[in-house]
């Protein structure tokens, strides 16, 4: 309350960081501090005021003041990066927090995958899709402590792989005479795709089980011993570069084959 006063200050820091001893004639501490625990703590400032070699901590008279600063953590927030899915899945990121009771928010970035979007919760579910080639999204995940204090950003990385589909040229469907060749090329949309084909069991015979990267050949020379026509079923896969089988829903060929008269 007198002109003229320089403040001092010492400090009980306890686990916090930035905080430090000194003094001032302006009468204001600016000090940054940092929490490194997970739990809220606290920083003590015992500031006293010297006038003309008049200390306000002097006996009988014993004026210093104690400034009590709490300071809350800031959260880190924690998940699996990166990330690799076939395009159709569905994400299943977990984020944990360092701080108990955190909250999340995030924003996706992606150039071509479909299904991304911002959101929020301690988990990231959403279904990732892709045309023909690999692409990516990057999820910037913003922690929240339940005190308010925002913390750091964390990057996670989902890279998602095509699922090829077949086609079947000239057709998947195909009459031929026995002791005649087959003719049917198998393609994929996604390169470097390894399509593999395997015949069911029928009475014909020639039916052969076969693979090969994309586009390969089937010619199988098929034949019938009876008197009636006789279809056989091949079912074909195909496993892509990024180890993606393609959809669910079975691609077969069907060929007939005409007994000779």
């Amino acid at each position: 309350n007198l002109p003229g006063a320089v403040f001092s200050w010492t400090i009980t820091p306890r686990s916090i960081t930035g905080g430090s001893n000194g003094s001032t004639a302006v009468g204001n501490i600016i000090q940054t501090l940092t929490n490194p625990g997970l739990t809220q703590d606290s920083v003590t400032y015992h500031i006293v005021a010297t006038v003309d070699g008049c200390s306000s901590n002097m006996a009988p008279l014993v004026d210093s003041v104690e400034a009590t600063i709490l300071v809350n953590p800031k959260p880190v927030a924690s998940a699996v990066s990166p990330v690799t899915i076939c395009s159709g899945d569905t994400t299943n990121i977990v984020i944990t927090g360092s701080v108990t009771g955190s909250s999340f928010s995030y924003k996706a970035t992606t150039a071509t995958v479909l299904g991304a979007g911002d959101g929020a919760g301690d988990v990231i579910k959403q279904g990732l899709s892709v045309i023909t080639a690999l692409d990516s999204v990057i999820y910037m995940i913003t922690p929240t402590s339940t005190q308010g204090c925002i913390g750091n950003q964390t990057k996670v990385k989902v890279l998602v792989n095509p699922r090829h589909t077949i086609t079947f040229l000239p057709s998947a469907s195909q009459t031929i005479c026995s002791g005649s060749a087959i003719s049917v090329d198998l393609v994929s949309n996604v390169p470097g795709t390894i399509l593999t084909w395997t015949p069911r069991v029928s009475l014909i015979t020639g039916a052969n089980s076969g693979s090969g990267p994309s586009p390969v050949h089937i010619g199988d020379v098929l034949s019938v011993s009876g008197d009636t026509a006789v279809t056989v079923i091949y079912d074909v896969s195909g496993v892509g570069t990024g180890g993606c089988m393609n959809l669910p829903t079975a691609s077969l060929l069907k060929f007939t084959v005409n007994p000779l008269p």
